[in-house]
């Protein structure tokens, strides 16, 4: 079982992320409407249509299985974060550990909520799942890019391929500092 015993900004999320990786949730058909957690859902472009089957085996955070069957502009996965107040952090990123049946990048951004829309900033590097679990690490640093100090909600966004997808997302963590 695991406990929420770490501090900072990102503990939250981590904490989310860990009991879902210690669940053991069978695969199922995707519903657009579904939450696979606290927060954490897949958003899909609403003129696109997915086909496939979401699940969090024990030891993994998430299973993807599937094919979009018309074209879409995004399908993202969306990860809440509890980073308000960025005005005395530096950096913020993630390490990934992913593998997927072929190689398609996977582009990583922070969102972060304005009054009635929203502003993203993408991480510099795409992540590359393969059929090993592969590591990526990527971090955003705070006083170049065109990120609000303060913002009502933030979210880490990952941008997955837009057609068949097979992916494993076996771990994801957050930090800030």
């Amino acid at each position: 079982m695991p406990y929420d015993i770490a501090l900072g900004p990102a503990a939250g999320t981590n904490y989310a992320l860990e009991r879902l990786r210690a669940q053991d949730r069978p695969m199922s058909d995707w519903s657009p409407d579904a939450e696979i957690a606290s927060g954490l859902h897949l958003a899909l472009d609403p003129n696109a249509v997915f086909e496939g089957r979401i699940g969090s085996p024990r030891g993994r955070l998430l299973q993807i299985e599937g094919e979009i069957r018309q074209s879409a502009r995004w399908f993202g996965l969306h990860v809440p974060l509890d980073a308000h107040d960025l005005s005395e952090r530096a950096i913020l990123g993630f390490a990934a550990r992913l593998g997927a049946r072929q190689a398609r990048p996977i582009r990583a951004c922070l969102r972060s909520g304005r009054s009635e829309a929203f502003s993203d900033c993408f991480f510099d590097k795409p992540l590359l799942p393969d059929a090993d679990r592969g590591l990526h690490l990527d971090v955003l640093d705070l006083a170049r890019h065109d990120i609000p100090e303060e913002a009502p909600w933030r979210e880490l966004v990952l941008f997955l391929p837009t057609r068949t997808l097979h992916l494993s997302l076996h771990d994801l963590r957050v930090f800030i500092v």
